[in-house]
């Protein structure tokens, strides 16, 4: 699905990774995640990612290979570390 493939969804040493992307032609994207009693919501688009965190504890995840803390009840807004290539 999209959270595996464009958005680059891993888990690496026990916590969640993304290293996302946006697909020539798109606008964005967006998703949700249930991960150990916990509701995240990423939105993909062109200005950047947006990391939700509903309720629950603060969660450790990566993005693009920088660690972030999300707090909960609270938006992470980030830049967008690459582009698809446009197709030749």
């Amino acid at each position: 699905g999209v959270a595996w493939g464009f958005a680059g969804l891993r888990v690496i040493d026990g916590e969640l990774a993304f290293t996302p992307t946006l697909p020539p032609g798109w606008n964005g994207y967006r998703f949700g995640v249930h991960w150990r009693g916990r509701r995240l919501r990423i939105d993909v688009a062109r200005d950047g990612v947006r990391y939700r965190l509903s309720g629950g504890d603060a969660l450790r995840i990566g993005h693009g290979g920088q660690s972030l803390l999300l707090q909960p009840d609270a938006e992470t807004h980030v830049a967008l570390h690459a582009h698809v290539a446009e197709a030749s």
